[in-house]
């Protein structure tokens, strides 16, 4: 059997278990972080003590949410635990991140908190997975999101190195070449790419996810940060992206007139 062959056989026999098995990984991450909280004693601690994660995804709040949430806190107090762990100059934040805006917002001197003693590689699972599943991410945000749990999965550093092997993958699945060093292990990391993307990316193939997803990442910086605040949906993005030479927009007045009127 060729490599080829091989590597199309592979991609057909994982749909049917891949989302099972990586659900089930997650799933009993987040019952046994439900388990220690019920275990552990609430404590309360400064707002100001808590740092926030760095593998949140989410990098912007819906205002008129947060102003609400913002509200409720004022009135009734934060009524559910937030989640931290121990790090060496204080907390770090595993969940809970509008309930601590809300609590800074009213100048609570005081929040109730949960301390788990989480390791590097499940606090960031664990955050990026819960985040992932919700419905306010941004296609942009869940794009990244999903490329950093695939960092961890995949066991390498940065984004760029899992857009790299994606890209291998689709290329060796259109019947082209590709070198050892990019793939390592390729039934290994075909394995990890479609159990991820199969679960993650609601309900879009490994394959989808490469030709329709990343090419989105590649966007213009103010198109990028246009999506990330809500202000232009990307497949608005997309088409001004293709008729306009955006660095010769000088002037931010008229770069929001673009968003704002533009028929394509």
């Amino acid at each position: 059997m060729s490599r080829l062959d091989r590597f199309n056989e592979i991609g057909t026999s994982l749909t049917t278990t891949s989302t099972t098995a990586n659900r089930e990984t997650i799933t009993a991450l987040q019952a046994e972080i439900e388990r220690l909280q019920q275990a552990q004693p609430t404590t309360h601690l400064p707002p100001d003590s808590i740092k926030r994660s760095p593998y949140q995804p989410r990098k912007y709040f819906d205002s008129d949410s947060q102003a609400q949430l913002n509200a409720n806190v004022h009135e009734f107090g934060i009524l559910q635990n937030l989640v931290v762990r121990s790090i060496d100059d204080g907390y770090e934040l595993i969940a809970g991140e509008r309930r601590l805006i809300a609590a800074r917002a009213n100048n609570l001197t005081t929040v109730p908190v949960v301390i788990l003693a989480l390791s590097d590689r499940d606090t960031r699972r664990l955050a990026l997975a819960e985040n992932i599943h919700r419905d306010n991410l941004n296609l942009i945000e869940e794009t990244q999101a999903i490329l950093n749990l695939l960092a961890i999965e995949l066991e390498v550093g940065t984004n760029d190195e899992v857009k790299s092997i994606l890209y291998a993958l689709d290329n060796l699945a259109k019947g082209k070449k590709v070198t050892h060093n990019v793939m390592g292990n390729i039934e290994d990391r075909q394995i990890i790419v479609d159990r991820v993307i199969t679960d993650n990316a609601k309900g879009m193939s490994w394959r989808s996810f490469v030709n329709n997803r990343l090419p989105l990442l590649n966007l213009p910086d103010l198109l990028l940060d246009a999506i990330l605040k809500g202000e232009i949906e990307y497949t608005k993005a997309q088409a001004i992206a293709k008729i306009d030479d955006l660095a010769s927009i000088g002037e931010q007045k008229c770069w929001k007139w673009r968003l704002s009127n533009t028929g394509v």
